[in-house]
């Protein structure tokens, strides 16, 4: 998850209270958005500890993720393939697919909050983060095996039954 932080870096206090979560990957810049630094960290730690031989690595047209030094490990041969510019839309799955749904749940979560008038602050960085977190656990359950498939499907990947 990217967050904006003036700066760039999360301050000694935030980091005190940052939850920590084992499916959240959480980074900052100045911006709010991804660089070429931030990428190379997140690829890093997160994507080369659990890929295999055959991982493919499907990404749009960002410069940001372009460059391909930031794919260079030892021992490690990704496959990479970029979307046709313009068409991430139409071709990336969660676009085409899950967002959709995942918008919706925490649509849902936060009406929640509203209506039994709890006591959340529904913008604070933490809640963010275990909100989104919590929703990932929920699209892991194997009721949503199929809507994962259809996203792929519909994304015009070859996906087996």
């Amino acid at each position: 998850m990217m967050k904006r932080e003036k700066g760039g870096t999360f301050g000694p206090q935030v980091m005190t209270r940052l939850r920590h979560l084992a499916n959240t990957a959480v980074v900052c810049t100045s911006s709010g958005l991804l660089n070429k630094r931030k990428m190379r960290m997140f690829f890093k730690e997160v994507i080369v500890p659990i890929a295999t031989e055959r991982t493919c690595l499907i990404f749009d047209a960002w410069p940001t993720q372009k460059d391909p030094t930031i794919y260079d490990y030892p021992g490690k041969l990704f496959r990479r393939e970029v979307l046709p510019e313009g068409s991430t839309a139409y071709t990336q799955p969660l676009d085409v697919g899950c967002f959709r749904y995942w918008k919706d749940l925490i649509r849902r979560i936060t009406e929640r909050i509203f209506l039994d008038k709890l006591d959340i602050s529904l913008h604070e960085r933490n809640f963010v983060i275990r909100m989104n977190s919590t929703v990932f656990d929920q699209f892991q359950a194997p009721a949503y095996t199929e809507l994962w498939k259809a996203a792929w499907q519909n994304a015009g990947f070859d996906v087996p039954v």
